[in-house]
């Protein structure tokens, strides 16, 4: 399978693609920027790893914060289901998902075809903010360029997380849908537990993007020992259909 696209094609980049190009990733365009499809011609093969270990990225997906007085209850005008406790998650009707980082803070992750929920929903706010500056509807946060985002999966999922974070991650320990935002690899981050269709164990990973590279090192190296590998976003998705 030849790459159809390169991420030098695009002048928004995922902040890891010289690691994706390195391990051999077929890209496609995805919302503007080249996305890492798939490591391998074999289906089967990025499927075990998936349920296994896998590390995909996401950093080319939409993804969006707003915080602030009135932030949450604007989202929510917007037609965002808004998690009601801080450290929780919401899925959402087109598979975007709702996070509450504080009682005026909410972080929405786009979903994993590329959709337009995300840049509407910024578009919509400055709108409004030049409609009329002085209402309350929180300030609006670009988080497709402040973080970098992964997605970790598979039963040896939380093993890998024990390597790296203080917090205990354990399906039995972090329900799903919980938020922690906590230090993974001695960088701050945010981790949100949303498992696939098929039952898989699942974490949304949420860093700083200059930690990006790092992170990512970091997380290929603590999986070595489960025989973890990268996986493209064709195989999340199928997952995630299924």
């Amino acid at each position: 399978m030849a790459n159809s696209v390169s991420p030098n094609d695009f002048k928004r980049r995922s902040f890891v693609a010289k690691r994706l190009v390195e391990a051999g990733a077929r890209f496609e365009e995805v919302a503007g920027a080249a996305a890492a499809m798939a490591f391998s011609d074999d289906g089967a093969e990025e499927k075990a790893a998936l349920e296994g270990c896998g590390l995909a990225d996401l950093s080319p997906l939409p993804r969006f914060g707003i915080k602030g007085r009135g932030g949450p209850e604007w989202l929510a005008g917007q037609g965002v289901a808004i998690p009601e406790t801080v450290n929780t998650a919401l899925r959402q009707e087109d598979g975007s998902l709702a996070a509450r980082l504080s009682p005026s803070e909410i972080l929405v992750l786009g979903d994993l075809r590329g959709g337009e929920r995300c840049g509407a929903l910024y578009t919509s706010w400055a709108r409004a903010r030049m409609d009329d500056p002085s209402a309350a509807r929180g300030y609006a946060l670009r988080r497709d360029d402040s973080h970098a985002w992964f997605r970790l999966t598979g039963a040896n999922a939380p093993e890998v997380f024990a390597k790296l974070c203080a917090v205990d991650l354990r399906p039995h320990r972090f329900p799903a849908l919980s938020v922690a935002q906590t230090s993974v690899a001695r960088s701050s981050a945010i981790v949100i537990r949303e498992d696939l269709a098929a039952d898989v164990v699942g974490y949304h990973l949420l860093i700083d993007s200059a930690s990006a590279r790092y992170l990512w090192d970091c997380l290929i190296d603590a999986m070595a020992e489960f025989d973890g590998k990268a996986v493209g976003l064709r195989i999340l998705r199928q997952q995630n259909a299924g």
